[in-house]
């Protein structure tokens, strides 16, 4: 945990805006990775959690939200710090610098949350029975998406059809956090996100149905 006086080696007095919102965007990302361990949630629907509130704290920009009590408790627990020597922090700051530092924060948790879901999706794919059976048409739906003949959404869609085929299945909380988490793309650019769907599905889970045909072929 930071303490009151000293950051990074320097005294807060000696730490300019810069270093102050590297510092803070930091210390917020890493404190989230490290709730990560304790959360019942999946990272993906924790970090969406995480966003809404952090979207809230931001509003409008104005000095409000971002500058009341409760947020500052929020913010201050989230980084690990202490809240007194988190607001003297959070109070060399602009308004406009804060929104940075929490959009630079909610980008962070958006990219880790959405390559989590990607990462879990393409495991379940190799080494779960259960839906191995349909990775292929899930490699080749990821091949259509990055080729542009089908959306993100058509991509996500199909992704979940094979997860939750079923509507009885769709009304699992597993299922709500995958469509919350189809969201974070919102929040990373679009190269970001297409290449994770290529590293997990069409490299990773690709690379696994390349070997599994050539076995079959060797028996």
């Amino acid at each position: 945990m930071a303490h009151k006086g000293q950051v990074m080696g320097m005294s807060e007095e000696e730490m300019t805006a810069d270093d102050i919102m590297d510092y803070l965007e930091s210390a917020m990302v890493n404190g989230w990775l490290e709730d990560l361990v304790r959360s019942d949630f999946p990272p993906w629907a924790d970090a969406y959690e995480q966003i809404q509130m952090l979207e809230d704290i931001e509003g409008d920009g104005d000095d409000y939200t971002l500058n009341d009590e409760d947020s500052i408790d929020h913010l201050s627990r989230l980084s690990d710090m202490d809240y007194d020597t988190f607001k003297e922090m959070w109070d060399r700051l602009t308004n406009e610098q804060k929104n940075e530092v929490l959009g630079s924060v909610i980008h962070e948790m958006a990219l880790y949350g959405i390559e989590w879901l990607f990462k879990d999706i393409a495991y379940d794919l190799i080494y779960n029975e259960k839906y191995n059976k349909d990775a292929g048409k899930v490699v080749e739906a990821a091949k259509d998406y990055l080729n542009k003949r089908i959306s993100y959404d058509d991509l996500m869609n199909r992704i979940a059809d094979v997860f939750w085929p079923t509507e009885e299945d769709k009304k699992s909380m597993a299922y709500e956090d995958f469509l919350n988490a189809t969201g974070l793309a919102d929040y990373i650019d679009n190269d970001e996100l297409n290449e994770i769907i290529k590293e997990y599905l069409v490299e990773k889970v690709g690379h696994r149905l390349s070997l599994l045909s050539e076995d079959v072929k060797q028996k």
